[in-house]
């Protein structure tokens, strides 16, 4: 097992103070830096300070002094001149005679000292006691290139000792013991064959039911001395027969380095289908399951699992990217953002409206700078991405925003607006008027302004032809088909004959001044000649629906745990963004429309890649964690 950073760093402390050069060396550099520091004005001396910052320091320096002394004084108790926890090294020679280094915990206090369990003798060349741990240290660092180990990048789990006749409850503040053999391997090379562990069926085993395992020798049928480790979802279990001698070692899931492969893939299954740790463990406190601390889930998902899905996307948006600029043409795309979290946070998305498919996305948090500014400069973000790539656009589906307005302007980049937010703002206002007493007729109107609009847009050549066709809807709401525009000079379908005249508009009434304000005011008129009349952003809420599930409201996310939920729900969009419509044969029997018709059930193929993907990383994280770094 790999020693720890702290203990690392220990270890080269004692080295540096035994020398006197390299001590005295270290303190003139460090009074160096301080003098330099303190010409630069970022260290102040006691008087340069207020007065509250002196008396918090005070209590900084008194607190400091009390650890001192409480160290001082447990050192001086138990005979040891170390600090309070140091590495018990223990040297294991195996069967092929590699020399493996294992550190074990040793807390300095008597009632530690007496019940630490002893390795057996058989895995060990030597036990170590308090009295020669200074001298196995010193060898130790004396001799570090014994074994080579892998870089660490997760910190070495607690291991919970479990006894034969106790329950296997996983204790967070229970001492640190050494694992049965061969139970944490540090030279161990990741077998090829053996990587897709996710392939494994995994099951639930009561412990009754594993007790039965090992009670009894295999052998002589004797009973059998037992004891157990566990840790998380792992749990190993060293028989032995003293009647006849048989001896095994049995682990429940394979380990690789310090990690658990069971443990790893169960926070890997958590983080990618987008649930809360919280409410996973709750699940397992009422089953009574074996399960790992939310310490343990995020340094999984900071070391391994965070990294993996940064690299998958970038590959799969690098794909995506190709694959456009082999059509050789320019690109069609909307763009739309999501601010759907309370600290803050919104997504800037941009999709191909061809293929469906997002090609790229910005984390976008809010401060002092508008909505406005902060969609554009995401949506900067996006087009960049896109022209380092070699891929030109065409045009542009977004809601109506000055400031993209204005950017994309300076990019000679055609801008429509999207229908559909178009109209439901304008619904909003005409349903708030419609409430009034003198505005009550304007109800029998509402589905029908929808209807002309979409109709307005779709079937129109220009700017200035979807203009003239919304302008005619006043005259029409009046019962006149005739109009004085000459790109739309009467209306294309029969004369409407009623008898009811209280459903027309009179001409010069309040009602007809109201709502003309709203349908023809200038801004209204610039938006509609700017709407889209084909590619709409509606596939975007349909993605934005999507966030919610990898995103639950009652989590809050570092900024990486973000970017990282909403590649998940990207590559799940892009997975399923061509699903077709499947329709049984009741629904074509009774002639159901498409609504009706079931939908494919979804793939998750993004799954089983991240799910292989982090035994990549977890054999060699260092490219992956650059990649997060500099990607």
């Amino acid at each position: 097992m790999p020693t720890s950073g702290a203990e690392r760093q220990r270890l080269y402390r004692a080295r540096r103070d035994a020398d006197p050069e390299k001590r005295a060396q270290y303190l003139e550099r460090t009074r160096e830096r301080w003098k330099k520091e303190r010409e630069l004005g970022k260290r102040k001396s006691i008087k340069e300070v207020s007065e509250s910052e002196r008396s918090l320091k005070r209590q900084q320096w008194r607190r400091a002094q009390a650890r001192r002394r409480a160290r001082k004084k447990a050192t001086l108790d138990t005979g040891l001149n170390i600090s309070t926890s140091v590495p018990i090294i223990c040297t294991i020679k195996t069967e092929e005679e590699h020399i493996a280094v294992t550190p074990m915990r040793y807390k300095c206090s008597q009632e530690s000292s007496t019940n630490m369990p002893k390795p057996a003798p058989s895995q060990c060349k030597e036990t170590q006691t308090p009295d020669n741990i200074c001298a196995e240290i010193e060898m130790t660092c004396n001799n570090r290139g014994i074994s080579r180990k892998r870089p660490r990048w997760e910190s070495i789990e607690e291991w919970a000792p479990i006894d034969s006749d106790i329950s296997l409850q996983s204790k967070e503040n229970t001492e640190s013991v050494l694992p049965p053999k061969d139970s944490i391997p540090v030279d161990i090379e990741f077998p090829v064959e053996e990587r897709p562990f996710s392939n494994n069926t995994k099951y639930i085993v009561y412990e009754s039911c594993l007790r039965q395992l090992f009670n009894s020798c295999p052998v002589c049928s004797m009973p059998c001395e037992v004891k157990g480790l566990c840790m998380g979802t792992y749990i190993s279990f060293d028989q032995h027969c003293p009647h006849c001698n048989y001896s095994r070692d049995w682990k429940s899931q394979p380990v690789f380095g310090s990690t658990p492969l069971g443990n790893l893939q169960m926070s890997a299954a958590i983080y990618f289908t987008g649930l809360s740790f919280h409410q996973v463990e709750k699940f397992c406190k009422a089953l009574q399951l074996q399960s790992f601390n939310y310490d343990t889930f995020r340094k999984h998902a900071r070391n391994y699992l965070e990294p993996a899905i940064v690299h998958k996307w970038k590959a799969d948006q690098q794909q995506i990217l190709d694959q456009l600029k082999e059509e050789r043409g320019k690109l069609k795309v909307s763009g739309d953002m999501w601010t759907g979290r309370a600290e803050g946070y919104g997504c800037y998305t941009l999709t191909h409206q061809d293929s469906n498919t997002i090609v790229d996305l910005q984390l976008v948090q809010n401060n002092k700078m508008g909505k406005g500014h902060l969609k554009a400069d995401a949506l900067k973000q996006c087009l960049d991405r896109l022209s380092v790539n070699d891929l030109e656009v065409d045009s542009i589906v977004t809601k109506s925003c000055p400031k993209i307005q204005e950017f994309l302007k300076k990019q000679n980049i055609t801008h429509f607006y999207d229908t559909q937010h178009f109209e439901k703002r304008l619904s909003k206002r005409l349903v708030k008027l419609s409430r009034h007493k003198d505005c009550a007729v304007l109800k029998k109107w509402l589905r029908v302004i929808k209807n002309h609009l979409y109709w307005s847009v779709t079937f129109s050549t220009s700017g200035g032809e979807k203009v003239a066709k919304w302008t005619s809807l006043i005259n029409h709401m009046q019962n006149i088909h005739q109009h004085q525009n000459p790109l739309y000079p009467m209306c294309t379908y029969l004369d409407i004959k009623s008898n009811n005249s209280q459903k027309w508009l009179q001409q010069g009434s309040s009602a007809l001044n109201k709502v003309d304000r709203i349908l023809n005011n200038e801004q209204v008129l610039e938006d509609i000649a700017k709407l889209c009349p084909n590619l709409q952003t509606y596939s975007m809420k349909t993605f934005h629906n999507l966030i919610q599930e990898f995103t639950p409201r009652n989590v809050i996310f570092p900024p990486t745990g973000m970017l990282c939920r909403l590649y998940l729900a990207a590559m799940h969009h892009n997975e399923n963004a061509d699903l077709k419509h499947r329709s049984n044969d009741l629904s074509a029997a009774f002639g159901m429309s498409s609504k009706d018709q079931i939908k494919t059930d979804n793939t998750y193929n993004y799954l089983d890649e991240l799910m292989n993907l982090i035994f990549e990383v977890l054999r060699d994280p260092a490219p992956f964690i650059e990649q997060m770094k500099f990607g």
